[in-house]
């Protein structure tokens, strides 16, 4: 996987960030990041090291050196019987 991330950096589809804040709002900092910018893969966050609340409401989370897909957390959005956000 490090070695596609890189390859991904190098060629331009993808950035690499060190203490990249997530979202809109900043409650989570990645210690070191992965974006992709462009491509099938466009929007995803891959992330290694320390997962840090900017708020102090959680310890943070270690994810150690192997690369971990970043996935939003929608559990305060409602979704109707068919499956679509109210």
């Amino acid at each position: 996987m490090t070695s596609e991330l890189l390859r991904d950096v190098e060629r331009g589809i993808a950035v690499r960030r060190e203490r990249h804040i997530l979202g809109r709002d900043g409650h989570h900092q990645l210690e070191e990041a992965v974006i992709y910018r462009f491509g099938p893969q466009k929007g995803e966050v891959y992330a290694r090291g320390q997962l840090i609340h900017t708020r102090g409401e959680h310890m943070p989370l270690d994810l150690g050196f192997r690369w971990h897909l970043v996935v939003h957390n929608v559990q305060d959005a409602s979704y109707s019987l068919v499956g679509n956000f109210d």
